[in-house]
């Protein structure tokens, strides 16, 4: 992924992408983040955020997305995306 940011103390972690169009590309990148970093990560809550130039409609029943979702949601994380320019979260 693009940025990953963590927290000791709270035990959670963030990755994070930014993409033009591609989300499902965003989706593998992350997911594939994730799996690098299970034993890293293993306690943690798991948030995904995705940053996008364009949003993909229908993009929750891509099959990546549901394989995705089952890890974040496990976690009790949560998975956002976005598509404007400047997107901020309090974190």
């Amino acid at each position: 992924c693009d940025f990953l940011m963590d927290s000791e103390e709270r035990k959670r972690v963030i990755f994070i992408e930014l993409k033009g169009g591609d989300l499902n590309s965003a989706i593998e990148q992350i997911y594939s983040t994730i799996t690098f970093l299970k034993d890293e990560y293993l306690s943690y809550r798991k948030d995904e955020r995705i940053i996008g130039g364009r949003d993909v409609p229908g993009f929750t029943n891509i099959p990546n997305f549901k394989k995705l979702a089952k890890i974040i949601l496990a976690t009790k994380g949560t998975i956002e995306r976005a598509t404007n320019k400047f997107y901020t979260e309090k974190i």
